[in-house]
């Protein structure tokens, strides 16, 4: 174990902060920033685990403090001439942050060479602990890893590692004290091209060790769940009904609803990456599915999870989230989507967030205390900014925020209704949770050119064949007399 005396620990008042409402934060940098997680420290503050990249691909992490007001102060994680990217933290009972990441040589710009790790522990008011770094094993770099801590104290660190002699990758389990000294370390002896590693779960109450979810092991296609011990012993063992065709892919999610049953959210995969819709499911203590899976995602494109796409605090309160995978050098309007379900997986509302010329992408939430619940998303303004200036923005809903019609909610950038694909052909796809709704079509001269009553399922399919190419208005209406316009274009 080595320590670097040069590593920079930068403490500021957010002078980047682009406009900060009570429900929103805009945070600018004039280069790319995004956060791949966040979490509710024991005084309720919000603590956001954010990367920064410039134009010429030089990484740093900063860690966001955000009081319930959304007064922001942050820390910079920055070693001299090398990237660091943050991958994982938890917060402990004492209000103690511990994080974990990676650093390599800044001159490789994307492709980047980690072959140092780092654990360190800030305490509330962001004052460095402790930071220690080490190797990762010999003809390895490029970790990606997640953070668990036990009940006694002990940090685990889990994920892959790209090996350098077979061009594949490994299982790689590190085991830490609380003040970030190496217990052990294990690499597996199974290898392949095809292992990803996902999230932590936590193991039931009382049973020692921790979970992570994976796909590739064995050499089968589907995801898996590895189970390790406090001595980095694993096993495998298999989630999906096969019979379902269920692959799984990118985000997945797990937390217990009891001692018994566990929601598991993912999205199907049914072509190597090619990512379809988010859904959750109930899963037993045996990890067997329970019953049919709720659908939350967009039947016609490719959604992403994000990092973390469902959480609660209270299980009549469960929170999703998900984005459109378009490029972010489109046309397109990307926004993101969420819901808020109960744990008999019924639907209690849904809100699509979003704006003109912008590109949307929902990265992690984090149910909180309150009973409401933080979102992350990064935000490009793909009209007046260049590619790489990429905000972070982040927004506080409560439930009445997102049952309550978007007439009446103080947000300007939010819609009851997902519409899809825009531009579309034949076929338009309307998610809302209202009920009672009607949708007409405009041409340019304002004449009715379609209108349609939805049914009162979740997703409705509107038969557009009828019209002809071009750019149509609509006007969406729910019994309660609220109603939303838009634009919509035919190929």
């Amino acid at each position: 174990m080595k320590k670097f005396g040069s590593l920079f620990l930068i403490l500021f008042v957010p002078a980047i902060i682009l406009s900060q409402k009570s429900q929103e934060l805009i945070i600018d940098n004039d280069v790319g920033i995004g956060c791949n997680k966040i979490l509710e420290d024991n005084n309720g503050d919000y603590i956001l685990n954010c990367g920064v990249s410039d134009t010429n691909w030089h990484f740093k992490s900063i860690i966001l403090k955000i009081a319930p007001d959304f007064d922001t102060i942050s820390k910079t994680i920055y070693v001299p001439e090398y990237n660091v990217r943050t991958s994982n933290f938890v917060i402990d009972e004492n209000n103690n942050y511990f994080i974990f990441g990676l650093y390599g040589p800044d001159s490789l710009g994307l492709a980047g060479d980690y072959k140092q790790v780092f654990i360190c522990c800030l305490d509330e008011n962001l004052n460095e602990v402790f930071f220690k770094t080490y190797n990762v094993p010999k003809h390895h770099h490029n970790p990606i890893m997640r953070l668990y801590q036990s009940d006694n104290g002990e940090l685990y660190s889990a994920g892959n590692i790209y090996s350098e002699n077979t061009n594949d990758r490994r299982l790689y389990f590190m085991k830490f004290n609380e003040n970030g000294d190496t217990i052990k370390t294990a690499l597996s002896a199974f290898h392949s091209v095809s292992l990803w590693t996902f999230n932590i779960f936590e193991n039931k109450e009382g049973e020692p060790g921790f979970g992570l979810f994976v796909n590739g092991h064995s050499y089968v296609s589907h995801t898996q769940l590895i189970k390790i011990d406090t001595n980095l012993n694993y096993t495998v063992i298999d989630l999906n009904d096969i019979s379902q065709g269920y692959v799984f892919g990118y985000g997945i999610s797990a937390k217990w609803l009891d001692d018994s049953v566990y929601l598991f959210s993912s999205c199907d995969d049914p072509a190597p990456n090619v990512y379809k819709d988010l859904f959750v499911s109930k899963m037993d203590a045996d990890n067997n599915f329970i019953g049919e899976p709720l659908w939350v995602g967009r039947p016609d494109t490719n959604d992403f999870a994000g990092f973390y796409n469902m959480d609660f605090k209270f299980t009549d309160k469960i929170y999703l989230g998900a984005y459109n995978s378009q490029g972010i050098s489109s046309s397109y309007e990307n926004r993101f989507f969420i819901a808020m379900i109960d744990d008999g997986l019924n639907v209690k509302g849904t809100k699509s967030i979003g704006m003109p010329n912008n590109h949307f992408r929902f990265t992690a939430l984090c149910a909180t205390s309150d009973g409401g619940c933080i979102f992350a998303s990064t935000k490009h303004d793909f009209v007046n900014s260049p590619e790489y200036d990429v905000d972070l923005y982040i927004l506080k809903l409560f439930p009445d925020d997102i049952t309550t019609s978007a007439a009446e909610t103080p947000l300007e950038i939010d819609s009851d209704y997902n519409i899809f694909p825009n531009p579309g052909n034949d076929e338009l796809y309307i998610q809302t949770s209202n009920k009672g709704v009607k949708i007409q079509f405009f041409n340019e001269q304002g004449i009715v050119v379609l209108s349609e009553q939805l049914n009162d399922s979740y997703t409705s399919i509107i038969n557009t064949s009828g019209l002809s190419s071009g750019l149509y208005f609509y006007r969406i209406s729910d019994k309660r007399g609220f109603s939303e316009t838009g634009k919509w274009i035919k190929k």
